[in-house]
C-alpha cells in the first residue's frame, strides 16, 4: 500500500517543516517516518526516530518557539495519547510521555 502525508507542521521560523508519512497497513517493515524538509531547497534535511505502536496515528505537531525541538502526539480509537519531543538538530527522541 503507498504512502500518504498524515500531518505537518512549520517550524516558526518558517525555513522548514515536518511531515508525517503513513502506511494505512503500518506494520514493523513499514512503519510511519517522519521527515524534516528545508522549505527553500524543497528537499528532506533530516529524519525523526519513530517506534511503530500498534493502532497508534500521528495527529498533531508543533515546533519549539526557537525551532530546537519537535513534539508529537499521536492517539489510537480508545483515545490513548502519547507525547514524543524530539530534538530537531539530530532527529533523537529526547522524551516521551
Amino acid at each position: 500500500m503507498p504512502p500518504y502525508v498524515e500531518m505537518e507542521a512549520i517550524c516558526p521560523a518558517g525555513r522548514r517543516y515536518v511531515v508525517a508519512r503513513k502506511y494505512k497497513d503500518s506494520s514493523p517493515i513499514l512503519p510511519d517516518t517522519l521527515f524534516l524538509f528545508d522549505a527553500e531547497q524543497g528537499r528532506v534535511v533530516g529524519y525523526f526516530e519513530d517506534t511503530p505502536q500498534e493502532e497508534m496515528s500521528w495527529y498533531r505537531f508543533a515546533f519549539s518557539p526557537d525551532g530546537t525541538r519537535l513534539a508529537g502526539c499521536r492517539w489510537n480509537s480508545n483515545y490513548c495519547v502519547n507525547v514524543r519531543i524530539w530534538d530537531t538538530a539530530t532527529g533523537k527522541k529526547s522524551a516521551d510521555f
